[in-house]
C-alpha cells in the first residue's frame, strides 16, 4: 500500500458585523420623548472580537424627524418636530473594514398625524354703557395653521349663545362678533 498525505489549508475569512435591531417605532405627531433603535450584535467569531465596528444610517434625515446615529454603537435618537408627521425605512448598516465587511438591518419610523386644535387670538374686550347705540365688534385673528391641516375647514361658536344685556351673533365661517343693545338691559 502507498501512504501519502496532504495538508489542507482553510484561510479566515472576515465574518461581517452581524446584529439585530430592537422594533420599528410608531408615535404620533409631537411626541414627547426620545425614541430609541438598539443594535443587538451578534457575538463575532474569536479571531474577529478585536475589529472595531462602525454604523451609519440612510437616509440621514428625513422632514418629519430628527433622526441621528451613534456611531460606535448604532443606537439610532429620533425626536420629533413640530407638527411633522410621516414613514419612513431606514437602513442601519454596520461596517468592520475588512473584506466582506458590511451587514444591514432595516427599521420603519412612523409618525401619525394628529389634528392640532385651531388656535386664535380676539381683538380687545368691550366695555359700553347701557343702552350703546353702536354695534360692538370683536374679531378673531387665526394663528399659523400647520401645514399638514391647510386645507381644514375652521367654524366658529360661542358660548353662551345669548346674554340679557344684548343681542349677541357669531359669524361661524371667519369668527367675527356682533354685539348689539337690548334697550333698558
Amino acid at each position: 500500500t502507498l501512504d501519502e498525505s496532504f495538508t489542507v489549508t482553510v484561510n479566515a475569512v472576515n465574518d461581517a458585523p452581524e446584529f439585530a435591531l430592537s422594533d420599528d417605532i410608531t408615535v404620533d405627531e409631537d411626541f414627547e420623548t426620545t425614541e430609541t433603535v438598539t443594535v443587538i450584535p451578534v457575538t463575532p467569531p474569536a479571531d474577529e472580537q478585536g475589529q472595531t465596528v462602525s454604523y451609519s444610517i440612510d437616509p440621514e434625515s428625513v422632514s418629519f424627524a430628527n433622526v441621528s446615529i451613534e456611531l460606535t454603537t448604532g443606537e439610532v435618537t429620533i425626536t420629533s418636530i413640530a407638527d411633522s408627521s410621516g414613514v419612513q425605512q431606514f437602513t442601519v448598516t454596520a461596517d468592520d473594514n475588512a473584506t466582506r465587511a458590511t451587514y444591514e438591518q432595516t427599521f420603519t419610523l412612523t409618525v401619525n398625524t394628529v389634528n392640532d386644535a385651531p388656535e386664535f387670538t380676539l381683538s380687545e374686550d368691550i366695555t359700553v354703557d347701557e343702552d350703546f347705540e353702536t354695534t360692538e365688534t370683536v374679531t378673531v385673528t387665526p394663528d399659523a395653521i400647520p401645514s399638514d391641516e391647510e386645507g381644514q375647514t375652521v367654524s366658529y361658536s360661542i358660548d353662551p349663545v345669548s346674554v340679557s344685556f344684548g343681542k349677541v351673533d357669531i359669524d361661524p365661517d371667519n369668527g367675527t362678533v356682533t354685539i348689539e343693545s337690548i334697550a333698558d338691559s
